[in-house]
């Protein structure tokens, strides 16, 4: 709940552009090779931001991580 309230909080300012139907960004799969589910290199340095700023948030990646 702590998580959802930080990016409430945070993201909000742009949910008007959203309803607008203006585009805030790329899709999934121009971010990441959807065959290999990694990140893409442009987008790698990104997404390694975005971790970090979850983990700041309190996610902890290790409990999301499962075995094949």
């Amino acid at each position: 709940n702590e998580i959802v309230n930080a990016l409430v909080t945070e993201y909000e300012p742009m949910l008007g552009s959203v309803a607008r139907g203006e585009n805030l960004g790329s899709r999934w799969d121009e971010c990441y090779d959807i065959e290999r589910l990694v990140p893409t290199p442009d987008y790698y340095d990104l997404v390694q931001r975005m971790h970090k700023k979850m983990e700041g948030f309190g996610l902890n990646w290790d409990i999301l991580k499962t075995e094949c």
